[in-house]
């Protein structure tokens, strides 16, 4: 039996619009694709970013601790009046007049249980 060609028109119609639309489908897909790729270097790039600044951070926060315990050093090592210790011994000794006790105990660094900053460690 021979076709009628109209009868086949509907059925064609669908197939060509299914076709279309997969069509359609799949360049929406390769579009997408094309955008995930830059956007996940991205990504990766911003995280790396992240963790330097994060390293960046902490080293400083360390520098910061670091520099506060030198200054706490420093200020420990100074009497209330702002003269270094070695400075007021030598101070105390000038009074005391050569060949006294505390003459003798500014120059070797002791008296009063505090060392000069020559005996340091």
């Amino acid at each position: 039996m021979l076709r009628n060609p109209g009868s086949q028109g509907p059925a064609a119609a669908g197939r060509g619009a299914v076709q279309e639309a997969g069509l359609g489908m799949s360049t929406g897909l390769r579009l997408a694709e094309s955008r995930v790729e830059p956007a996940l270097e991205k990504q990766a790039q911003l995280e790396e970013q992240l963790r330097d600044k994060v390293l960046h951070e902490k080293d400083l926060s360390q520098q910061q601790m670091q520099s506060d315990l030198d200054k706490a050093d420093l200020s420990a090592r100074r009497v209330p009046g702002g003269c270094c210790m070695r400075q007021a011994s030598l101070q105390k000794s000038d009074r005391a007049g050569p060949g006294s006790e505390a003459s003798t105990e500014a120059e070797s660094g002791e008296g009063s249980g505090r060392q000069g900053p020559h005996r340091e460690a």
